[in-house]
């Protein structure tokens, strides 16, 4: 092929690519990565493996959605500062979680935990929900920090992506702790103290942990830093990138499974043990203190949630489904959809259902503070 071909057909691609990029920023058609826009108010934790800067006052991206003002209390954590002694008539509430319950691409005025303290005023609300946790760094955060606060009722959003969060070492670049749970039935914290470093250190994105890497496909997701940088800087690269993620599936993927929640594959039975175990612990630390405690499911429907409600009925563990399936019977997803387009996370008209299906349950089902 002559050169000046070759340089025209370079010159066209760059220019097809400036166009697209200069269009994604105009029109606000898109805004970056959520993985690599979530940790710009994070920092190290020896212990959780990161939570927010306390005291940070920040706008930021969050996928679809642009200029979220995002801000933490003297704990690091996005809410209002806690006060450690209990309020005196009023039934004190945490909730602990991820990304759903910290209200990834809402405002604080539209998360679900918000709307339950305009709904019950004799509720005193505390959000400890961080981005990215598994049920395994839930649990660390409760027993470091939360129980201090001797809520009466403690609620767990559990995600469906959790079942992979609690078998990684290293999750969107970060390391984090994770649980071993060994043939005797007992969880052995394992990874602690987490190390100071990130993906731009050794270019690792995701990595199993070493009990759990015989259950995936590969042990290892490393990504090319360069890419990453792209990705991070520019919103063709970001947008690009999501769609390759979506068309092959993100991150490591377990083996595959068999079906029903009675079926399940010897990955699907393990993350489900885990799970069920790192939910019991916290669950039995909870009612030690005298406190309520629930679950909340989240994400799509899954075999492993379907086996996970049997074992938590012959636990005690009181749950509300807010899963996908449950959360279109309380809307209409043709209009009013469930999760934004490209950060996967609830709406602020879904943060209201959720809200809605939480004040039912509490009421019915678990009715903390009863002499209110």
């Amino acid at each position: 092929m002559p050169k000046s071909a070759v340089r025209r057909f370079f010159i066209g691609c760059f220019g097809i690519l400036l166009v697209g990029e200069l269009a994604l920023r105009v029109f606000n058609l898109w805004s970056g990565r959520y993985s690599d826009t979530m940790f710009a108010v994070m920092e190290h934790d020896d212990v959780l493996g990161w939570k927010m800067k306390p005291g940070i006052r920040k706008a930021i991206d969050l996928g679809d959605v642009r200029g979220i003002p995002v801000r933490s209390n003297s704990l690091g954590f996005w809410d209002e500062e806690f006060p450690l002694e209990k309020p005196v008539h009023r039934c004190r509430v945490a909730f602990l979680g991820d990304s759903f319950t910290w209200g990834g691409g809402v405002r604080q005025e539209e998360r679900f935990t918000d709307l339950l303290k305009s709904a019950m005023p004799e509720w005193e609300v505390l959000n400890f929900g961080v981005p990215g946790y598994g049920t395994d760094q839930a649990l660390l955060a409760w027993e470091r920090i939360t129980c201090r606060y001797r809520p009466d009722l403690v609620v767990l959003t559990v995600h469906s992506s959790d079942y992979l969060e609690n078998m990684f070492a290293v999750r969107y670049g970060r390391p984090k702790p994770y649980f071993e749970f060994t043939r005797e039935g007992k969880l052995d914290l394992k990874n602690v103290p987490v190390k100071n470093t990130d993906f731009w250190d050794d270019g690792i994105f995701n990595q199993a942990a070493p009990p759990y890497a015989p259950f995936f496909d590969r042990r290892t997701e490393r990504q090319s830093r360069i890419l990453r940088w792209l990705v991070k800087h520019s919103q063709m690269a970001g947008l690009a990138s999501l769609a390759f993620q979506r068309s092959i599936g993100n991150g490591l993927r377990p083996n595959p499974g068999r079906g029903d929640g009675s079926n399940l594959s010897p990955a699907e039975e393990k993350q489900v043990q885990l799970l069920n175990a790192l939910v019991n612990r916290l669950a039995e630390e909870v009612r030690e203190g005298e406190g309520a405690f629930m679950v909340v499911f989240s994400g799509g429907e899954s075999p492993q949630y379907r086996l996970q409600k049997k074992l938590f009925a012959s636990s005690r563990v009181t749950w509300l489904d807010a899963t996908t399936e449950a959360l279109a019977e309380q809307m209409r997803p043709e209009r009013d959809p469930i999760y934004f387009r490209y950060n996967n996370h609830w709406t602020p008209k879904a943060h209201r259902a959720v809200a809605g299906l939480l004040v039912k349950a509490i009421r019915q089902k678990v009715k903390p503070c009863a002499g209110l």
